[in-house]
């Protein structure tokens, strides 16, 4: 097995596949009721994407449930936590994307923003959810990042700046251990983050790669090093 998806088998999950699938990978989607503290899949599997989705429950980081009311799934997150913790101790290949970014946050005692606009008040500027705001398409582009020098996710995109789709409502307030920023947008928002000490490949992005990677070279670029990661663990 090559690389694997976090959850259920929905429209997302499959474009992860498709996208893992296009750069030679075998994906395998793993259900939420799975055992996370199985070794024998663990050892089978040689990379791991965690897609996004509904909000990380505020009670595993001490956060406003007022705020985080989007599609909360105990059981998600439980199987989620403790399969990130799993592969970030075994050195696996990571991706996080969306969601799975701040699973990957809360994972290693960080907090998340419950809601961007209440968090922002007069000053939220850029809309992070383009669909509701915007009304733009999955496939356009809502707005720039800003790409820090030295990191990972500089080194897989080649760029200082990109432009990326958003469809979110929360992101990392607080950095977990061993975290550090990758990309913010203009209002300061995290939108990337890596590891600082890992000798394996770890990019959480908060935009959806999956839906732009057709017509976008960085978000095809993403897949791509993934798994050829993957694929040398």
């Amino acid at each position: 097995m090559r690389a694997s998806s976090d959850r259920d088998p929905d429209p997302e999950a499959n474009l992860h596949a498709q996208a893992v699938r296009d750069c030679g990978a075998v994906p395998v989607l793993l259900p939420k009721d799975l055992d996370p503290g199985d070794v024998r899949l663990l050892l089978r599997l040689s990379g791991i994407l965690f897609s996004g989705g509904g909000d990380v429950n505020p009670a595993r980081y001490g956060g406003q449930a007022r705020l985080a009311t989007d599609r909360v799934d105990d059981q998600r997150d439980a199987f989620e936590l403790a399969l990130m913790r799993d592969a970030l101790d075994a050195e696996l290949p990571v991706l996080c994307v969306c969601r799975g970014l701040q699973v990957a946050n809360v994972a290693l005692g960080g907090s998340i923003i419950e809601d961007i606009p209440a968090h922002l008040g007069p000053a939220y500027a850029i809309r992070h959810n383009q669909r509701e705001e915007l009304g733009l398409e999955a496939h356009a582009m809502a707005h720039e990042v800003e790409v820090v020098p030295r990191t990972l996710l500089h080194e897989v995109v080649g760029a200082d700046r990109i432009l990326v789709n958003s469809f979110h409502h929360q992101a990392v307030r607080e950095l977990g251990t061993g975290l550090l920023v990758a990309a913010r947008s203009d209002d300061g928002i995290v939108e990337a983050i890596a590891r600082a000490d890992s000798p394996a490949f770890f990019l959480g992005v908060q935009w959806h790669p999956e839906l732009i990677r057709t017509s976008d070279p960085a978000a095809a670029q993403i897949y791509a090093r993934f798994v050829a990661a993957s694929e040398t663990s």
